[in-house]
């Protein structure tokens, strides 16, 4: 049949064709990848600024109060469920704690040395209170020289021992 040359042309063409196609977009979908990629880093790096106090490195305000939702949501759902009362949990005995560190005599540090001296003495405290907590426990730099510690889901036992434990941490060194 005079027609094989044509459809085999033809053939090879659209072959060839697909072919092509499948590899640009073999191409396509590994920039995509890499793309992707580069949007979650770009997006980690958004989420640290968006959340981190940038001299202490702590969590800030803004990322707190989403937290606290989210914590008081799961400590309300838990309290439903027929697992807690078969347990006879009282609310007492498991709590979300909150505590406040305000160094003393902050502004006199900073009028008497210096902004810089009174950034490595914030930068110090952070370190030893985000040292003194406990792995589920969020830091936060609350304001100025304020800074929040939040223990979800702890006794009321284990909280006095986290407070402790930071004021020491803090008090131990001048």
């Amino acid at each position: 049949d005079s027609r094989l040359p044509f459809l085999g042309i033809m053939g090879a063409a659209i072959f060839a064709t697909v072919g092509f196609t499948l590899g640009t977009l073999k191409e396509l979908l590994v920039k995509i990848r890499q793309l992707n990629h580069e949007i979650e880093s770009k997006n980690r790096e958004l989420q640290k600024v968006v959340f981190h106090d940038p001299l202490t490195e702590l969590h800030n305000r803004r990322y707190v109060s989403e937290f606290l939702v989210g914590q008081v949501s799961i400590f309300l759902r838990q309290l439903t469920t027929p697992e807690f009362a078969m347990r006879n949990l009282g609310v007492e005995e498991k709590v979300l704690f909150l505590m406040v560190v305000d160094i003393d005599h902050f502004k006199k540090i900073n009028d008497s040395r210096g902004h810089g001296v009174g950034d490595e003495v914030l930068a110090q405290v952070a370190s030893r209170i985000r040292d003194a907590v406990r792995f589920d426990d969020v830091v936060v730099r609350w304001g100025g020289e304020e800074f929040l510690i939040v223990c979800p889901m702890v006794e009321r036992k284990a909280a006095e021992l986290v407070m402790r434990k930071v004021l020491d941490g803090v008090r131990s060194t001048p």
